[in-house]
């Protein structure tokens, strides 16, 4: 999407307008953003690294959480089973 080096503030503003979901690993996501103020669910995926072979295996359990009613504004924590 040609969003390469845009950060934070910036980054979830891009978002809202594209998107109903993100799914981050910035762990200090929550603490740096006011998510209530944003209409988008956020996603923080707690594993080992960003690598694939690490994350690949959070698809089941984020495909789980978007089938149950989920509220924008709210961030959902998923964690490795690791």
């Amino acid at each position: 999407m040609g969003w390469a080096g845009i950060q934070n503030g910036e980054l979830l503003a891009l978002a809202v307008k594209e998107f109903d979901v993100m799914v981050t690993m910035d762990q200090g996501i929550e603490h740096q953003q006011n998510l209530a103020e944003r209409r988008l669910v956020v996603i923080l995926l707690q594993g080992k690294s960003n690598r694939l072979e690490d994350t690949i295996g959070f698809v089941e359990q984020i495909e789980r959480l978007l089938r149950t009613p989920v509220s924008p504004g709210r961030l959902y924590r998923l964690a490795s089973s690791e």
